[in-house]
């Protein structure tokens, strides 16, 4: 997709998890937007800091994985 347009920074939104995040970044990813599988209403309901925490560092450190 990044052949006619490399200028393009892509961001894939649907569908992305911990367990793709890396394989996204390595297939050309600028970043990824993630929803429910960081924050849902279950985390919001308990007040859940410290697990939204957690699974946010999860992400970064997928990205970084992604990008060496």
């Amino acid at each position: 997709m990044r052949a006619p347009l490399p200028q393009a920074a892509l961001v894939p939104v649907g569908g992305v998890d911990l367990d793709n995040t890396a394989d996204f970044i390595r297939a050309g990813a600028a970043a990824v937007g993630v929803g429910s599988e960081l924050i849902n209403q279950k985390t919001l309901a308990a007040a859940d800091w410290p697990g939204l925490t957690e699974r946010a560092r999860r992400f970064v450190a997928a990205v970084a994985a992604g990008r060496e």
